[in-house]
Formats: structure tokens, C-alpha cells, sequence
């Protein structure tokens, strides 16, 4: 990939973020994980471990959780998180979960930060259809090159 590609790529990112900012929020989740966790993560309290503890906090839709409040939140069936690509569907598949902002049994105001999502509790049973997971060696068979022409976006899926 030419250093134009990638520019143009980056340019195109950045523009999506400013427009998607949970796209933003899911980004920095991924990396805090990744900067700490060794894959797979068996469970919550290994992730819980790896960000410092049930004391250490995380920033979620806004609102900074301990990992303790997000053990109730991030269901069971989630685990074992294979590596970074399983990581990002399960929390495309968490944030999906989440209230939208315009209902008042979820929301909250937080001083000056203004109104925030409140996170639901996972309290729903294991879905019949599997959790989220991505293994990238998989989707990337199964997909095929992506290419990406000088004239537009052919190739994006």
C-alpha cells in the first residue's frame, strides 16, 4: 500500500470518527485492552486483573466504570475473548445493548459532563445464536483482498 493510500485512508477514518463517535470510543477501548490484556482473556477476572483490578476504571459511552460495576454488565458467555478481533465484536455486540439517550430511564446527568447513557445490567440469559466472535485469519479467507481504487471506495464491504 502506497503512502497515499494510507493517507487517503487515515483521512477517511478521521472523517467517520467526527461523525460516529462511538466508533472513537470503541478505538480507545480496543487499545486500552490490548495495551494491558494477554489474549485469550478467560474471564472477568482476568480482564479485571489486567486493567489493574476491580478499582481500576474504564470510559464507556461516556461514563467512567469501575471494573467492578462492569462485571455485572459484560455477560458471562462473553468468555473466552480469543484476541483483539473477537474483543472488538463483543464490544460493538456490548454497545448495541446500550439505551439510547433520548429514553429517561436511561440516562443520567453527570455535572458538567451533561447527560450520559446508563449501562443495563446483563441480566438477559445466553441468546440461543452464539455470542460475538471474530477470528481474523477466518473473516480475512472468507472476505478476500480488499482493495481500494484511486477513484472511490470498491472493495469496502
Amino acid at each position: 500500500m502506497s503512502d497515499s493510500i494510507n493517507s487517503e485512508y487515515l483521512d477517511l477514518v478521521k472523517r467517520v470518527v467526527k461523525h460516529h463517535p462511538e466508533v472513537a470510543e470503541a478505538i480507545a477501548t480496543v487499545s486500552a485492552v490490548t495495551a494491558k490484556a494477554t489474549f485469550p482473556i478467560k474471564s472477568f477476572q482476568d480482564l479485571a486483573e489486567s486493567m489493574g483490578g476491580l478499582h481500576a476504571t474504564m470510559e464507556f459511552r461516556h461514563r467512567s466504570f469501575t471494573m467492578a460495576e462492569l462485571e455485572s454488565r459484560i455477560p458471562a458467555y462473553y468468555f473466552p475473548i480469543a484476541n483483539e478481533n473477537d474483543l472488538i465484536a463483543k464490544i460493538g455486540d456490548l454497545s448495541k445493548r446500550m439505551p439510547s439517550l433520548g429514553a429517561s430511564a436511561a440516562v443520567e446527568t453527570n455535572g458538567d459532563r451533561g447527560i450520559n447513557a446508563i449501562m443495563m445490567e446483563a441480566t438477559a440469559p445466553k441468546p440461543h445464536d452464539a455470542p460475538p466472535f471474530e477470528q481474523h485469519e477466518a473473516k480475512q479467507r472468507a472476505d478476500g483482498p480488499r482493495v481500494r481504487s484511486a477513484h472511490g471506495l470498491s472493495g469496502v464491504r
